[in-house]
């Protein structure tokens, strides 16, 4: 689904879009600290303190450190430490979030940076680190097929009015469709849901993000005929 024009389809016709999606890096941290009484932090050690550090130095390493002709974005999604209370300085803090990107060198670059400046950092707190395993590149990206594009293109653009097809921008959510196409010649599009009347085509993961079932059919009757077309050439 895409925030795109209702009834729209965007797909890369080539591999010069090097994919439609991004390379993901999840990571889940851990910081271990003292856990005490909040009238004597003196005799904790507040991981708090340390993962809010954390935090600041990979915006700071992300300016200085990354590529500036690459693209690896950091999004930090949660940070989760403590309870309710206001007097109960907690044994650990953790935050999780991922890393998306298109160049696997540069990828594998800001992951190694990233664990770096996490144990550093917390250990200048007198912190320890720990990554979940998940804390690894997963998902690689979409690149879909140059023939399997402009066949699906030909075929769409046979049965929908014209300007219905186009090329689409790079999109840095990650897709597990990959790992059909790393098997498999295939082509991954994106159908269009954004229908002001109806209010949908939000971003994904956002509170007001619905869909427009309508348009659902479109995607059946194409998905058909790319199917026949490629059947029948």
């Amino acid at each position: 689904m895409s925030k795109c024009a209702y009834s729209r389809f965007r797909l890369a016709r080539s591999i010069l879009y090097r994919s439609e999606d991004g390379w993901n890096s999840p990571f889940y941290v851990t910081v271990k600290g003292k856990g005490g009484h909040g009238s004597r932090p003196d005799l904790s050690v507040s991981p708090i303190f340390a993962a809010s550090c954390i935090l600041n130095n990979l915006a700071a390493a992300w300016v200085n450190q990354i590529d500036a002709n690459e693209t690896v974005t950091l999004g930090v999604a949660n940070f989760h430490s403590g309870t309710d209370v206001a007097n109960v300085i907690p044994e650990t803090a953790n935050f999780a979030g991922s890393m998306r990107f298109f160049n696997m060198d540069e990828g594998r670059k800001a992951l190694g940076i990233m664990k770096e400046i996490c144990e550093a950092t917390a250990k200048m707190h007198h912190c320890t680190v720990e990554f979940d395993p998940r804390t690894a590149i997963a998902v690689g990206p979409v690149i879909n097929d140059a023939g399997h594009s402009a066949l699906a293109a030909e075929a769409l653009n046979d049965i929908l009015p014209e300007g219905t097809v186009s090329e689409c921008p790079k999109w840095y959510a990650s897709e597990s469709y990959s790992m059909y196409l790393e098997r498999y010649p295939g082509v991954f599009a994106f159908l269009g849901i954004r229908n002001e009347e109806l209010g949908s085509g939000a971003e994904h993961h956002n509170e007001k993000f619905d869909v427009d079932d309508s348009v659902l059919k479109l995607g059946v009757l194409s998905t058909a005929k790319y199917a026949v077309s490629l059947l029948t050439k």
